[in-house]
């Protein structure tokens, strides 16, 4: 499996041009936002806000199971969280 990198898109069209860049020479590619986004997400199901530093581990997990469900694939998936609050 490809390196995951995480592009933080504080200019969203540095970020752009650096994640199709990513693709485009067969990194796999998250944003800030995609991560944010996860954890969000993971709050409102979980109950648990997590900390900003595991968000793109949540990110990464969403994303597995994601695949993992197109393609039919039976996968255990685990990843680690901190939190506060």
């Amino acid at each position: 499996m490809p390196p995951l990198i995480l592009v933080v898109d504080d200019e969203p069209k540095v970020a752009r041009l650096a994640r199709d860049y990513l693709e485009k020479n067969g990194f796999r590619v998250l944003t800030a936002a995609e991560c944010f986004d996860a954890g969000v997400q993971f709050a409102r199901s979980e109950g648990i806000v997590p900390a900003p530093e595991p968000t793109h581990a949540l990110a990464a997990t969403v994303r597995a199971a994601l695949e993992a469900k197109e393609t039919g694939e039976e996968k255990v998936i685990l990843t680690a969280l901190c939190g506060h609050g």
